[in-house]
């Protein structure tokens, strides 16, 4: 089995308004995203790839018009938390990218989300 990840950042800010009122993530902050993408297949493509990585810059040009420098409480219509995102951006690609195998939305350099379908 062959596996690629190509990682995405973008800045965003949000707020949790499920968690109580005294939760820090309740008020509005912002998080420096790393949107991490993980392909897996048996066999390569006819450029012993299994996806050029050029060929995620779609994917790119969806993070920077769709999340990059957003309130993300604005324009996603569910809790933004790093699993909602995950599992959001991996239903969103998952038709375009067949080999897609997880979403791993990390909002700090130690904590991290992962979304895959098994």
């Amino acid at each position: 089995m062959y596996e690629i990840s190509k990682k995405f950042r973008f800045e965003a800010s949000h707020s949790l308004i499920l968690v109580e009122e005294n939760h820090p993530c309740h008020s509005m902050h912002g998080h420096s995203y790393i949107a991490e993408f993980t392909f897996r297949s048996p066999i390569l493509n006819n450029k012993d790839f299994l996806i050029d990585f050029r060929e995620l810059d779609d994917i790119k040009k969806f993070i920077n018009e769709n999340l990059d420098h957003k309130n993300l409480n604005e324009v996603l219509q569910f809790p933004t938390t790093s699993e909602n995102i995950a599992k959001w951006l991996y239903d969103e690609w998952k038709d375009i990218y067949p080999q897609l195998y997880s979403v791993t939305i990390k909002e700090t350099e130690g904590s991290r989300a992962t979304y895959y379908s098994i």
